[in-house]
């Protein structure tokens, strides 16, 4: 699949929600799921343009900013995600009390729904900071993906990052795609066999014996 980025670029420019929405749809970028090595090319770029269009005084309606995020969010690596935000905004950390305890033990037995969802969008913000700190931090060590998109909506919402800042670390932390992630697997199944401590000598070592061979059957 090739990226039209000229059409692209011009939606978001223009704020065009439905022409951004063609374009997801069209690529397989749907709202809840992953990405594939193809339109993982396209939710990069879009989060691209968006950050890059903030970052020159770019007032995108939230109905753009919510197709965005609500088609990306769950593709993103939650964590270094909000590494990124607390980073930017000079988190520390906060009391854990402030957390209600339905979201606490929902966050830390990883137990999404919509009403937990519903909770962590009536957050004050102290409470809301608590929860970034939670994650952030490590006392939680995975969460459903499902929860990437009340936390990410509500940064946005509660201006935590300006706009082209959260655009921008979406992007940059959006998940391998499953065929990257079956790649890494098989090098992994390779590795005690080649003797290698880590995946690059994994893959070097595979690409020389591709090589070895090739050379050999000529």
């Amino acid at each position: 699949m090739t990226v039209q980025y000229e059409g692209l670029l011009r939606v978001i420019q223009n704020v065009d929600v439905e022409g951004v929405a063609k374009i997801f749809e069209e690529a397989g970028v749907v709202p809840g799921d992953g990405l594939t090595s193809q339109n993982r090319e396209v939710a990069a770029a879009a989060l691209g343009f968006a950050s890059a269009m903030e970052r020159w005084n770019y007032d995108p309606s939230d109905l753009m900013a919510k197709e965005l995020i609500q088609r990306t969010a769950a593709a993103v690596e939650l964590y270094p995600f909000l590494w990124m935000v607390s980073a930017a905004e000079g988190m520390t950390v906060g009391d854990f009390g402030e957390i209600p305890k339905e979201i606490r033990v929902a966050l830390k037995k990883n137990r999404y729904s919509d009403k937990i969802a519903n909770a962590i969008n009536e957050l004050d913000s102290m409470a809301f900071l608590a929860v970034i700190n939670l994650l952030s931090v490590g006392e939680v060590r995975e969460v459903a993906t499902k929860f990437n998109l009340p936390i990410i909506w509500n940064i946005y919402k509660r201006h935590l990052v300006p706009a082209y800042l959260l655009f921008a670390y979406m992007g940059i932390c959006l998940s391998r795609s499953a065929e990257e992630e079956r790649f890494l697997e098989r090098i992994d199944d390779y590795r005690a066999t080649l003797g290698a401590h880590d995946r690059p000598t994994a893959l070097a070592k595979i690409l020389e014996m591709v090589s070895r061979h090739e050379d050999d059957g000529k």
